[in-house]
């Protein structure tokens, strides 16, 4: 499908009233996806597991709800992304996409592959995730940022519910592309008619918005944007589910920062006897203050295959 299917029709008037939550048994998109289930319901998306009539196979389905256009404009961002990114390792796969009227309102919708958990699931089962889990997952996520690299992008929201894990093979695979950031313009090629991604010039409006408190490296705030925002976060991310505990905390944006440039985070091999020293370092890294002394996706990927587990 290419990406010109996806863009609502003209006459379709950006969504002024609630989209209803679909029930178990409700069967959307031409009667191909029978609702099972509800994963996420009740936000601005609603996720939900379903039976893919076509393949047998059971799915997971993302409708979005777009009352203004912004929320539009993320949810094309988050389409394109999907169309450019799925099929790669470290990236969640995209099965299909498209829009269904079998809702009260018209709804885009995709449908990937349904996971385990994610991330901050297995910190629920787990009273320690094992460090062999943690260390070979953090690397698929790096492989999957590299991706997100290559195609002149950066995600911009890594944070444990969007990592993905299928814990059959301790596979992880990061999702939730809305927020995603143009860093280079040769991304604009892949889907122009959407024009969604063609912001390779400018600084994002709000970056903060689109970003979540705790995981968010702090040079959003100025709107700089590279790769090496995603290793940050990414560092803040297994702090997060190797301690229970974030690096720096703060309850609104302010305080945050605040605590970003005055505190240094404790070691996690302080917090964590089970963390190798090497992980330790890894982790140190991707929490500096300065985009530059981060290491390079490259770096970062040698380190956590070097990891001794």
């Amino acid at each position: 499908m290419s990406s010109a299917e996806l863009i609502l029709p003209e006459h379709v008037d950006l969504h002024m009233q609630k989209v209803d939550d679909l029930q178990p048994g409700q069967v959307i998109a031409d009667g191909r996806y029978e609702i099972i289930d509800a994963l996420a319901p009740g936000g601005q998306h609603r996720v939900y597991k379903a039976e893919d009539k076509l393949s047998a196979g059971r799915v997971a389905i993302k409708l979005f709800d777009e009352p203004n256009e912004q929320m539009r404009l993320s949810v094309d961002r988050e389409l394109t992304a999907n169309i450019m990114l799925s099929g790669n390792r470290g990236i969640n796969e995209t099965l299909d996409m498209g829009i269904t009227t079998d809702t009260n309102l018209p709804q885009r919708y995709f449908t990937s592959k349904l996971a385990d958990t994610d991330a901050s699931g297995l910190k629920e089962e787990y009273k320690d995730i094992p460090m062999h889990i943690l260390v070979e997952g953090a690397l698929e996520v790096v492989y999957g940022i590299e991706v997100i690299k290559r195609a002149g992008l950066a995600h911009k929201d890594i944070k444990p519910r969007n990592i993905l894990v299928d814990k059959s093979n301790n596979q992880w695979s990061l999702t939730d592309f809305g927020s995603v950031e143009v860093i280079e313009a040769k991304s604009i090629k892949i889907a122009p008619e959407l024009g969604a991604l063609a912001v390779s010039d400018t600084a994002p409006t709000n970056p903060m918005l689109v970003s979540t408190i705790g995981f968010l490296a702090p040079e959003l705030v100025d709107g700089v944007i590279d790769t090496k925002t995603d290793v940050f976060s990414l560092g803040a991310t297994i702090y997060r589910l190797a301690t229970g505990e974030l690096p720096y905390k703060g309850n609104n944006l302010k305080a945050y920062i605040d605590s970003v440039n005055n505190f240094d985070p404790k070691p996690i091999n302080t917090l964590n006897e089970d963390v190798p020293e090497e992980l330790n370092d890894i982790v140190q890294g991707c929490l500096k203050l300065q985009p530059k002394e981060r290491p390079s996706i490259e770096t970062l990927a040698s380190s956590l295959e070097s990891v001794d587990i």
